[in-house]
């Protein structure tokens, strides 16, 4: 974690709010961004990491000189070592605007961190409210600072949280997805009505 810290600049005492993902409309990371700069009002010694890539690298870039946040915003763009620098963050945060199941949930929930995020198709699936993150509505910027402000607040809880999603990791692993996807070609198979609590399913209409 020190290290980690250290390689990104961010202070070993800091809270540090992180986020993978591609810098695109669909990850909204100006809205991240948003709530970061109330958060940022709320603990001054607030830290944010994006890392990833992409077409709004540019607008984030200047987002973050206009609200005067550089010493406090890192952009990252893409790196090879994501899982040592997850170690370095308190919380995940993403604030995208639409998905299907974002593959980085299981990556934090891997790493041990509460997640704030949301409330978009597959997301839910993942998080559990109040036990292993925090979901908002699109776009609200108050709400998801006010989220990470109570985890910055209360470091127990947000160990906690983590803890929680560290234990569900496991439900969103190829081989579970593998298994699932067997069940229900059986089932088709067989002519029976395939699992109704299979969670792609849930998420695929017809």
């Amino acid at each position: 974690r020190t290290e980690a810290r250290s390689r990104i600049g961010v202070p070993a005492d800091a809270f540090v709010v992180g986020c993978v993902g591609r810098l695109s409309p669909q990850k909204a990371p100006l809205d991240l961004l948003a709530a970061f700069a109330r958060l940022a009002c709320i603990r001054p010694g607030a830290h944010l990491v994006l890392v990833g890539d992409g077409p709004l690298r540019a607008d984030v870039v200047a987002a973050v000189r206009r609200e005067n946040l550089g010493d406090h915003v890192h952009v990252l763009g893409l790196r090879r070592d994501v899982p040592e620098l997850m170690s370095a963050f308190d919380v995940f945060a993403l604030a995208s605007r639409w998905e299907g199941l974002p593959r980085v949930f299981p990556q934090a929930m891997a790493a041990g961190l509460p997640i704030v995020a949301t409330r978009v198709d597959g997301a839910a699936d993942a998080i559990r409210e109040g036990v292993s993150g925090f979901l908002v509505e699109v776009g609200d910027h108050a709400a998801m600072a006010d989220r990470l402000a109570a985890l910055a607040a209360d470091p127990l809880r947000a160990r906690a949280m983590g803890a929680a999603g560290l234990e569900r990791v496991g439900e969103f692993s190829a081989e579970r997805m593998v298994r699932q996807l067997e069940s229900v070609y059986r089932a088709l198979h067989e002519g029976r009505e395939p699992p109704a609590d299979d969670v792609w399913r849930r998420r695929t209409p017809g």
